[in-house]
């Protein structure tokens, strides 16, 4: 049976709330949207595109910005950039909690301003109160001039989370914060090989469309209100 990209999106959406309630889930490598840590308004992002690649069993993320500094700020200045890496467990009784030992993040990572690498800090693993997730932060340091513009390019690869006997994607919006404003567009977009309309049991949130070969996910002007999660079925 073949359905309208509409129908399939309402269908797609409706399943992942009895996935999440069923199978164990586990992640290694989560990111999400780049944050301000310092510099706060200082910058805005013009546009934002974010690329996953889905394989067999890994994924990999390009995240590429377009930042720049309003004429109207009165000096320069240096922002840091922070890019988000879980590591996550479900827990069910019984469980330990989750540790900082067992954490283990992407299988690489890189960054580069206006084409040409560039470093980063990599700060410690850190707890959550809930004792399922550890999150450790990459930081990246920019300095920019009034008026001037910069091209961030973030690439990180990790394998996909297991949810039962199925794997899964997870992508973190709510991290985007500290620019001067939301970003003027802003695109998730994920691909896979093959046909995705029939390799995926559960998308969230709603789509601005699917294709056979991606779904993507356009905001103007405005925010994602839930992570991107896109649930595969068992292999």
């Amino acid at each position: 049976m073949r359905y309208s990209i509409p129908l399939l999106s309402a269908l797609l959406v409706g399943t992942v709330a009895a996935a999440h309630a069923v199978d164990q889930q586990d992640i290694r490598g989560r990111t999400g949207l780049v944050s301000v840590r310092s510099g706060e308004r200082k910058v805005s992002a013009t546009k934002a595109t974010v690329v996953m690649k889905a394989g067999r069993s890994s994924v990999n993320t390009v995240q590429t910005l377009r930042l720049e500094m309003p004429k109207s700020e009165q000096t320069s200045a240096t922002i840091e950039l922070a890019v988000r890496e879980d590591y996550y467990r479900a827990r069910v009784s019984g469980d330990k909690p989750v540790s900082t030992r067992e954490a283990r993040g992407f299988t690489s990572f890189s960054a580069s301003v206006d084409g040409r690498s560039a470093s980063t800090q990599r700060e410690g693993w850190r707890m959550n109160k809930k004792n399922d997730t550890a999150t450790r932060w990459r930081v990246l340091k920019i300095s920019f001039r009034p008026g001037q513009s910069h091209t961030v390019r973030i690439e990180t690869a990790a394998p996909l989370g297991h949810q039962g006997s199925r794997r899964y994607i997870q992508f973190v919006t709510k991290d985007m914060s500290g620019f001067k404003d939301v970003p003027g567009v802003l695109e998730i977009k994920l691909a896979a090989p093959g046909t995705l309309e029939g390799k995926v049991d559960g998308v969230e949130p709603e789509t601005t469309d699917i294709s056979k070969n991606a779904i993507r996910w356009v905001y103007r002007k405005a925010m994602p209100d839930r992570d991107v999660y896109v649930l595969f079925p068992p292999s």
